[in-house]
Parts: structure tokens; sequence; C-alpha cells
């Protein structure tokens, strides 16, 4: 199913198919470190493929939005990825962080609500919400 969202991002964002796949990861990476496991798993649950991305941008090379949420988790938090723990910078330091997955800010903000919209439709309002509530800046790109 997460086959779905990839497909949506390169054709609505002209994106290639590893970037979409880098930044998906990234952006599932960052809602398992910030809303916790048991939260993740239930959206895991309910979409096939969600845990396989984030292995993958794990593999990379540490560096742009998988070394940012490592970053995070070490409680090493950069400037530019401060709002990515739901501080001031919310929606911006993600977009920096997406444009480390070869995104412009355009396409980040895109990807950022795409990806949280599809999840949204995919997953439920029950298991967004509890997203939400643990990443409150999540829910200002929900439509």
């Amino acid at each position: 199913m997460i086959e779905q969202l990839i497909s949506q991002a390169t054709s609505q964002l002209g994106i290639g198919e590893d970037v979409a796949k880098s930044a998906a990861g990234g952006v599932l990476g960052l809602i398992k470190d910030q809303a916790g496991d048991d939260t993740f798993g239930k959206l895991a649950g309910a979409i096939p493929g969600a845990s396989d991305l984030i292995g993958g941008a794990e593999q990379s090379s540490g560096g742009g939005l998988m070394g940012a949420v490592s970053a995070l988790s070490s409680g090493n938090v950069m400037g530019a990825v401060t709002g990515l723990m739901g501080g001031g910078g919310g929606l911006a330091g993600a977009v920096a962080a997406l444009s480390d997955s070869g995104l412009n800010a355009d396409q980040a903000s895109g990807f950022l609500g795409l990806a949280l919209n599809f999840l949204k439709q995919n997953a439920g309002d029950s298991i967004m919400g509890e997203i939400v509530e643990k990443v409150p800046f999540l829910g200002e790109l929900l439509d």
C-alpha cells in the first residue's frame, strides 16, 4: 500500500522514485521516533510496507532526514531541525530536513502534506489523532 504514496509523490510532485522513498522513509521515521513504537506499530499495521521504508532510509549514509532524526533521538538537536521535536520551527524544520532527501522547499512542503493526508486516509482518524497528539505540528499539515 505504501507504494501508492510513492506513486502519488512521483506523479504529483515530479520527483524520482528514490527521492520519494527516501522522503517517505524520513517522514515515517520521524513519526516513529516522535510518536513512539506503539503508535507507529498501529500505523505500520494499517499501511503495509511502511516499516520497510524506514529500514531503507536507515541503511543510507546516515545523513539527510534520517541523520537528522537520529540526531534528535540522541539529543543532538541541530538548529535546522529543532522544529521536528514540536518546537517553534515545526514545519520549517521538517522542510529543511526533507531538503536533504533531494527535495526543494516547495516539494518538501508538498510532500509532507501529501504524505500525511495519505496516511490519514489509509490509517484512519484514530491513528492519525494519536500521532498528531504526540507530534502536534503535523496536524497543521492535514486537510
